[in-house]
């Protein structure tokens, strides 16, 4: 590995922990501002934000890096802005017509769901430029973004929670957040990409040439999202809002570990695998051995003192999702390889392999969380839920396994 990209790593994994430590910090206050009703509901609000995301960018943002000319980055910029711009304006309209007519039932404010549209259209704004960023080797501003986007968020939450928002203390927290990402993306590109970002162009012959990202690895993030989302409501559901409420801050504080990992080696990884591809095993090899090193000793200090160390940190109604983080000790290992490993199905247009296993992934998850209802324990469904985990995980990696090895071989000959 050269010394160039070792401080890339080192840098971005630096900047990435400081954002990641700010809500480790803040996770104290906001456990004893917030109920774990009002975080269960917040996560399902939350989620499902992700998943109009996904509709607005249609995964033009993955497509983004594999972008060679700056014409084409550009133009695929250009086009995914303006489906974003219609599609919210169409989705505003739709709620709209729901808020005047009581089409379908929402039991949410027409206020948080205009918001709602405001920051989906925001936040996919601000991811695409974080690829683009990602794509000409600016991991300076995406480190910086990552701290800002950190600190906004979690002091928006304290101070709204301090003031008894509720719900809207958590949510006000996500726009402010979102705001200073795309104000702090504004200020630093380039002419070229503001007035893109003013006037954006439609190109349909851009949009044919990432057609596998549009038709399949958008409706595999959709898949994935929603499962996301429905694990929540079917948890809701079967047991209570509390404890999706316990699951949503366990699955929080274990994800805040998985993405400082896998945020920093995975655009790097990605870029290196693109522009290096005959010794791509050899350098993904030794980057898989480096988060191990710095996943597992955490996990084996959790083992023996987590549960006691988050119970008192967060204060003792948050004990479930200590024990929940526990039994998903072994599984955050895996998830974190994995997710670092996500773009390899881009490599070889292989989106549609992903739609499969996500809809693996829902089998998995929802047959668990049904079966463990047959268990009065409250514990059951976070075992289920860590088995799905760790078996769609495994799964995962075996394929990116065999994608790597089958086209390195065609590749070598």
């Amino acid at each position: 590995m050269s010394k160039k990209t070792q401080y890339k790593i080192i840098s971005l994994l630096s900047s990435n922990s400081i954002a990641i430590i700010i809500p480790l910090l803040c996770h104290p206050i906001i456990s004893r501002l917030f109920s774990p009703e009002q975080i269960g509901e917040y996560s399902i609000l939350q989620n499902s934000l992700f998943i109009v995301q996904t509709l607005l960018l249609l995964s033009l943002d993955d497509a983004i890096v594999k972008t060679r000319k700056k014409e084409e980055l550009y133009q695929l910029m250009g086009s995914s802005i303006y489906i974003i711009k219609i599609s919210s304006i169409v989705i505003f309209l739709l709620l709209s017509l729901n808020y005047l007519f009581n089409l379908y039932p929402i039991k949410y404010s027409f206020t948080l769901q205009f918001s709602f549209i405001i920051t989906a259209a925001i936040s996919s704004i601000t991811l695409l430029l974080n690829e683009s960023k990602s794509r000409n080797k600016e991991f300076g501003v995406l480190a910086h973004n990552a701290i800002t986007k950190s600190i906004t968020t979690n002091l928006s939450k304290i101070t709204f929670g301090s003031l008894s928002f509720g719900l809207w203390g958590l949510w006000l927290g996500t726009i402010i957040g979102n705001i200073s990402t795309l104000i702090h993306h504004i200020k630093h590109s380039n002419r070229i990409e503001r007035l893109i970002l003013l006037r954006p162009k439609f190109e349909v012959s851009t949009l044919k040439r990432h057609k596998h990202f549009i038709l399949y690895q958008t409706l595999s993030t959709f898949v994935n999202n929603l499962n996301a989302t429905l694990t929540l409501v079917v948890i809701s559901h079967f047991y209570s809002l509390e404890l999706s409420g316990q699951y949503a801050m366990a699955i929080g504080i274990m994800e805040i570990g998985i993405r400082v990992i896998a945020n920093t080696y995975y655009p790097i990884m990605y870029k290196e695998a693109i522009e290096h591809p005959a010794s791509i095993i050899a350098s993904l090899s030794k980057k898989i051995l480096q988060i191990c090193m710095i996943v597992i000793p955490p996990l084996i200090i959790y083992y023996f003192i987590g549960v006691e160390t988050i119970s008192w940190v967060l204060s003792d109604k948050w004990e479930i999702s200590a024990k929940a983080i526990l039994l998903f000790t072994p599984t955050i290992l895996i998830m974190t390889i994995h997710r670092s490993l996500l773009f390899i199905p881009f490599l070889y247009n292989k989106q549609k392999g992903s739609v499969l296993f996500n809809l693996l992934f829902t089998v998995l998850i929802f047959s668990g969380i049904y079966l463990s209802t047959h268990f009065n324990h409250p514990m059951a469904p976070f075992i289920a839920i860590s088995i799905a985990y760790m078996l769609n995980s495994l799964i995962r990696i075996i394929w990116y396994a065999y994608l790597l090895f089958r086209n390195h071989h065609i590749h070598k000959d």
